[in-house]
């Protein structure tokens, strides 16, 4: 069980575009009503998404990739990673999904999961070795669920400076 969920988890956070044209870095969208917005000052870009209402800090040397898959539990996604590299193990990801397929991808992983807090809204860690070493934060905002992931271990701090950023809009 362990090893399918990891896989999956692998395949979703994975950046491998499904769409008919490759996803570039995103610095805006093209909607009436933008979505993200990028802005950087001194090193560190700050991504904000007004849909869902979050926005969170990363190194101005990363791109983030949004949308690069596509699945009925997928809401939204996004994939960031420093420029130019890209790995089957991305060291960062979120993916916005509902409630009961976050309920159903993670049961058996009980005895890995501890309490966290993201934005002080208490979240559930799970840390754990399937294909590769991943860590997964997974936040509740309503019926939706934010699954915040890691699967590259040697990207770590920058994982968790992304993840002591990330606040949710007021």
């Amino acid at each position: 069980m362990l090893i399918v969920l990891g896989g999956l988890f692998a395949w979703v956070f994975s950046g491998r575009p499904i769409q008919s044209s490759p996803q570039s870095s995103i610095t805006q969208t093209t909607s009436s009503t933008p979505l993200t917005q990028v802005t950087s000052t001194q090193g560190i870009k700050t991504y904000r998404n007004a849909e869902f209402g979050f926005e969170f800090k990363y190194p101005d040397n990363w791109e983030i990739r949004v949308n690069t898959f596509k699945s009925p539990f997928s809401k939204f996604n996004l994939v960031a990673h420093p420029t130019n590299t890209h790995s089957n193990f991305e060291p960062f990801g979120i993916n916005i999904t509902d409630a009961d397929y976050v309920e159903r991808s993670y049961q058996g992983l009980e005895s890995k999961a501890t309490s966290t807090t993201v934005d002080g809204v208490i979240a559930t860690k799970y840390e754990y070795v399937a294909e590769a070493y991943n860590i997964d934060v997974i936040v509740p905002i309503g019926g939706n669920r934010i699954l915040i992931g890691n699967e590259n271990k040697e990207h770590l701090p920058e994982f968790n400076q992304i993840l002591a950023s990330f606040k949710f809009l007021k």
